[in-house]
Formats: structure tokens, sequence, C-alpha cells
């Protein structure tokens, strides 16, 4: 149990509906009704219970909903301040020490929110440009408060990414661990998102930014079409990819022609034998790493395909690859081949 002001979240929220009653329920003029709500509920002398549990609430993976969504949190924190903050001092004298934890977990989080590009934005110009703004900066930060700036950049920093890393490995989330070092990015766009928020206070205080759910719906439904569409899209492809085939086979023979018929105007009959037998080795060779290669892409898209990854992107991926290996091999191929040409055009050779 806490006897402190928690600002509840959205979801999983479990009341007695007398005490909401008491309550007056939610308040419809903020944005953010749930902090509110913790924060009434402190405030009448009840107490917050934690359940070790888990909500499987869809997270917001669209740019633009996510800082609508947050925008909206954000101006709800700064309405639920200003709201229990009317009388500040009778405040403090009631609640002391639980007050104080009001103004850090809801007034000076908001704040921070909103001053972070700036602090970022002094800490790179001070190591990035210091003969030009290295005194001024060092004259607003004393030695004490440089150093508890500093301590708080290295070891807060470091306890808020080694926290979100114990939260992934808790839940058996081994492969979000790497995404923790993109955390500043998410810091930055929260930023973003109070900037938003602190205008829409002042223009547009009670407007409720909609959450946009259902992402993972729209996802599998594309799913399925695909699906649905797979046999018509393979046809397709297929008649398209064996007609380029087609097309390049035909390209590659008379353009090998005109190469050779063209050697043989330009060369006597030793030197183009000599080139002939270069090109022989290297389709050869060709012959033996194609084969190689192929056996090891096959392999490679049984065992994808068994462990259950998308076998689609893995041809995708591979063909695109192959296709940048095959036009490197033809350029070395035609490079190894043209030394003759080039001594014949600058007339070292007859």
């Amino acid at each position: 149990m806490a006897g402190t002001v928690i600002p509840l979240g959205g979801t999983s929220n479990h009341f007695k509906t007398k005490k909401l009653k008491n309550l007056h329920g939610w308040d419809p003029f903020n944005v953010t009704e749930d902090c509110d709500l913790g924060a009434r509920l402190f405030k009448k002398g009840y107490k917050t219970a934690l359940l070790d549990s888990t909500t499987y609430e869809e997270a917001n993976s669209r740019i633009i909903s996510w800082i609508k969504q947050r925008s909206r949190w954000i101006k709800g924190y700064i309405q639920t301040y200003l709201v229990h903050m009317r009388d500040p001092i009778k405040f403090h004298r009631e609640f002391g020490l639980q007050a104080l934890i009001f103004q850090l977990v809801v007034g000076a989080r908001m704040t921070f929110i909103l001053i972070n590009p700036i602090l970022w934005l002094a800490t790179i110009s001070y190591f990035a440009l210091y003969q030009f703004v290295g005194p001024t900066i060092e004259s607003l930060y004393p030695t004490p408060v440089f150093y508890i700036a500093v301590t708080s950049l290295v070891f807060g920093n470091f306890i808020y990414f080694y926290n979100y890393m114990i939260g992934c490995a808790k839940k058996g989330q081994w492969s979000l661990i790497k995404w923790v070092f993109l955390i500043p990015l998410y810091w930055l766009m929260t930023s973003i998102a109070a900037i938003v928020a602190f205008y829409q206070l002042i223009v547009a205080p009670h407007f409720w930014e909609k959450t946009e759910h259902g992402l993972h719906l729209s996802v599998k439904a594309k799913q399925k079409e695909a699906i649905r569409l797979l046999p018509r899209l393979a046809l397709s492809d297929a008649v398209f990819g064996g007609s380029v085939l087609i097309f390049a086979s035909i390209a590659a023979n008379f353009s090998n022609f005109l190469y050779n018929a063209y050697l043989g105007r330009s060369v006597d009959l030793s030197q183009f034998g000599t080139v002939a037998l270069i090109g022989n080795i290297f389709t050869l060779v060709g012959v033996i790493t194609t084969a190689l290669g192929r056996t090891v892409s096959y392999k490679t898209a049984y065992l994808l395909g068994k462990f259950g990854y998308t076998v689609s992107d893995f041809w995708a991926k591979t063909q695109k690859v192959s296709w940048l290996y095959r036009s490197w091999q033809t350029f070395l191929m035609k490079l190894t081949l043209f030394p003759s040409y080039f001594l014949h055009r600058f007339g070292y050779l007859p």
C-alpha cells in the first residue's frame, strides 16, 4: 500500500464504486483524468495498492499517433499540477513530505521534459564550442551544482538504462534489450510531445487527442489479404521474372556476339584464342561457385523455413545480394578480358 500521490495509469485500475462516487468520479475537463484521480485519492486519505500483474495493452507504434497520445498525457499532468497547486502553502502545510513528492513526480517531471532539449544543447555546446560558450555555461553552474549535474549525467542515465534492461530481462524479452540504447531518442520525442502539449494547454486546454488503437489488427488484416493473393502474385511474379530472365539472356548473348565479332576484327588469331581461354576459365569457375552458392542458399532457406522465419523475406534479400555479386563478377570478368582491347586501342598491339 502506498500512502502517497500515485499518478494512476489508464488501464487495469480497480476501484470500489462507492468510494469513487464519493470523489465525484473523474474530472471531465482534465485530459489525463487518471493522474488527477490519483492525486485526489491521496488528498482524501485513501491509499493505492500496486498489484504484481501484467496489462496486455497494445503499444502505440506510429510516431505521429504516439506524439498525440503523449502530448495529451503531458497536458493532463500539467493540468493536474495547476489544479492541485491552487493553494501551494496549504497543500505543503497539510501533507509535508508527500507534497514534495508530488512536486517531483508531477511538477518537476513535466518541467524537465520541456527543458530537456535545452540542457542537451547546452551540454553539446559546452564540449563542441567551449571557446565561445564555455565560460558562460560554467558561470551558470557553480562547482557544487556542476558536480551534481555530472553525477546525474553519468550515473542517473546508467540507472535509467539498467532499469529498462532489467524490465526486458524479467519479462524474457531479450530481443528488446538492444533497443534500450535508443532511449535518448524516446526522450527527445517526449520533449517534442511536451512542446505540443504546452501549446495546446494555451489554445485548446480541453481538447482530447484520441489514441489510435487496433494497429496490430490492421497488420493482421494485411497479412491475411497477402496470403489470399499469394497464388496470384506468385504467378504474376513468375511470369514477370521468367520474361526478364529470357530477355536478359538474349541481350547478354547478343552483346557477347558483338564483343567477339569486334575482337575477331581487331586482334589476331592467337590473341583472340588467349582472350577466349581466359573467358572459358572464368565460366568454369563460375559454374563451381554458382553451384556452391545455390546449395548454401537452398539449405539456408530450408533451415529458415523449418525454424519459423519468413522465407520470402530471405529470398528477396538473397536475390538482391546475388544480383550484386553476379554484377560484380561480370564486371571483373569483362575487366580482365579488356586488356587486349586497350592495348590495341592505344597502339601497343597491331
